[in-house]
C-alpha cells in the first residue's frame, strides 16, 4: 500500500549545483527539511555511483541512487537495477572513436577506463574528481565484458554532429543522449532516468502521483515526463522547459530550494 510521502529525484550538474560542485546552503537546508518531514530524496545523474555517493552523504540521503542515466539504481548494500551496454555496440563505439579521433570513456564496475589521459579525459575528471580513472591503452583489447555505459567527449562545437551520427548509428539499439555540452553517451536501449524513478518509487511503496523530478538537460526529459511533477531549472534547455510542469529559478538562484518549498514544503510565497 502506498503512503503520502513524496519521492524527489534531483539531477546534479546544472540542478543541484553549478560548475563549482558546491551545494548552496539554502538548497541543503530545503533538502534537510524535506527529509525531516518524512519524504524521500534521491539523486538522478549520469555520474558514476562512486562519484555520486559523496553528495548523497553530504546531504544525508539514504535512498538508493539513480546513476549512469538510470542504468544503475543502488545503495551501499543492494542493487535494484543494472542494465549494461551490449559488448558488440561497445566495441563499435571504441572503433568509431579511434577512427574519428574522438575521446571515449568506458565505465566498467564503477571504474572509468580510457585509452590515454587526453585533454578531454582531464576535462571530464575536473568535473568528477571523485571518479577513479584507469589508463589501459588499447580499449578494444581491454574491454571483454559489457560496460555500464560509454561516453564520447569532444569539443562543444562538435557535439551536435557527433550526437546526430551516434543516433543514426546506434539509436535503434542503444539509448543515445547528450548529458553535457561536450558529452554524448551510449547506454542500454531501455535506460532512462524516468524508468529508474518509477522503479524506485515502486520499491519504496510510493505512488507515482507522489513523485517529483527536477532537472536541466535533455537527459532529464524522461524523468520530468515520468514524474507527477516535472520541474525544469531556469537554466535548462528550452526543450526541457517546454515539457515541464513548472520552471524553477536557475541553479545560481537556488531553484531546487524554490521547487521543494513550492511543491513539498508548501511555504507561503515560495517560488513566486
Amino acid at each position: 500500500m502506498t503512503n503520502e510521502r513524496w519521492l524527489i529525484a534531483l539531477d546534479l550538474d546544472g540542478t543541484l549545483f553549478d560548475h563549482d560542485l558546491r551545494i548552496h546552503p539554502r538548497v541543503a537546508e530545503a533538502i534537510r527539511r524535506t527529509l525531516a518531514a518524512g519524504h524521500v530524496v534521491t539523486l538522478a545523474t549520469g555520474r558514476m555511483y562512486c562519484a555520486t555517493r559523496p553528495f548523497a552523504e553530504q546531504l544525508g540521503l539514504t535512498a538508493p541512487l539513480i546513476c549512469y542515466q538510470g542504468a544503475l539504481v543502488r545503495d551501499e548494500t543492494n542493487t535494484l537495477l543494472h542494465l549494461t551496454l551490449p559488448l558488440a555496440i561497445t566495441r563499435e563505439a571504441i572503433a568509431f572513436a579511434r577512427a574519428h579521433d574522438v575521446h571515449l570513456n568506458v565505465y566498467l564496475d564503477d571504474v572509468l577506463y580510457v585509452a590515454e589521459m587526453t585533454p578531454e579525459a582531464e576535462f571530464y575528471h575536473s568535473l568528477s574528481p571523485m571518479a577513479p580513472v584507469e589508463v589501459v591503452g588499447d580499449l578494444l583489447a581491454f574491454v571483454q565484458r559489457e560496460p555500464t555505459k560509454v561516453v564520447f567527449v569532444c569539443d562543444e562545437a562538435q557535439t551536435p554532429a557527433l550526437l546526430a551520427e551516434a543516433a543514426q548509428r546506434w539509436g535503434r539499439v542503444a539509448q543515445v543522449v547528450q548529458s553535457h555540452a561536450r558529452f554524448v553517451e551510449l547506454t542500454h536501449r531501455e535506460v532512462s532516468k524516468g524508468r529508474a524513478l518509477l522503479l524506485l518509487a515502486e520499491h519504496l511503496g510510493i505512488a507515482p502521483t507522489r513523485t517529483l523530478a527536477i532537472g536541466d538537460n535533455r537527459n532529464d526529459e524522461s524523468m520530468l515526463r515520468a514524474a507527477a511533477v516535472g520541474v525544469a531549472m531556469g537554466n535548462a534547455a528550452p526543450e526541457v522547459q517546454a515539457i515541464a510542469d513548472w520552471v524553477a529559478p536557475p541553479v545560481h538562484a537556488q531553484g531546487v530550494a524554490a521547487a521543494l518549498e513550492r511543491f513539498v514544503l508548501n511555504e507561503a510565497g515560495a517560488g513566486a
